[in-house]
């Protein structure tokens, strides 16, 4: 490649951006990801690794980090929607894999970073990009600090945007938006103890439902919400309901 500090740039650590990082690195070019973050650290975001995905970490060699840190297997999934109608299933198996996760983003986010590193990809934690640089039309790198530092330019023949919905890199680069849908409903999560169960659970009534399934810890995370991701009633109606709760 060209004559960048790094070949590639990848803005955001978390899943997408540490997995990119890693799987470029194993490839042998020199890799540079940046999250403003520091990890170990939560994040508001997807809490469930869907049989394909758990797939992929067998097939990177980290699945049995994610399980070796206590993250139990969901292998069925009983859903009721009321009115005497449940449906219980298990899961297909998947090139060999035959379970979905629910771990912590503290724990999944973790092991994709270090995978990274261990394939020789630079990672930088609390670190904030301001802008792209380019030239001409083309980007060639970032500019950004560390907290608490000064600010720092790096190149790459390649820069990555993977910093989620409010990219930085997608706005700069006027990146087209598609598959916009307005915002209807929202899930809450929270996480308890004493409460087993040996898959996933999910409830659906008129206007909320309710999904529950084992994370570390011996908790259970359950994540509520109007409808979830299910046809349910407005957001608007939520806020009514937890009010005259």
């Amino acid at each position: 490649m060209g004559a960048g500090r790094y070949d590639v740039i990848v803005v955001g650590a978390r899943v997408a951006g540490a997995a990119t990082a890693m799987l470029l690195a194993r490839q042998g070019l020199r890799v540079l990801a940046v999250d403003r973050a520091r990890f170990p650290s939560d994040t508001i975001s997807s809490h469930q690794l869907q049989v394909p995905g758990a797939a992929l970490l067998h097939q990177w060699g980290l699945l049995g980090k994610l399980t070796a840190a206590g993250t139990p297997p969901t292998r069925r999934v009983r859903f009721d929607a009321g009115g005497g109608l449940v449906m219980d299933g298990q899961f297909p198996a998947y090139d060999g894999v035959d379970a979905m996760y629910s771990p912590r983003r503290t724990l999944l986010d973790s092991i994709l970073v270090e995978a990274a590193r261990e394939a020789g990809a630079e990672v930088r934690e609390n670190f904030r990009v301001t802008q792209l640089t380019a030239s001409g039309n083309r980007i060639t790198g970032i500019t950004g600090s560390a907290r608490g530092r000064p600010a720092v330019t790096e190149t790459a023949d390649l820069v990555i945007g993977a910093d989620g919905k409010r990219s930085l890199v997608a706005d700069a680069v006027g990146a087209r938006r598609y598959r916009e849908r307005p915002v209807r409903s929202f899930a809450s999560y929270s996480y308890w103890t004493g409460v087993p169960v040996s898959g996933g659970e999910i409830y659906q009534r008129t206007g909320r439902a309710v999904a529950v399934f084992p994370t570390n810890g011996t908790r259970s995370g359950a994540r509520t919400g109007p409808g979830g991701r299910w046809p349910g009633t407005p957001a608007s109606s939520w806020t009514r309901s937890r009010r005259r709760a």
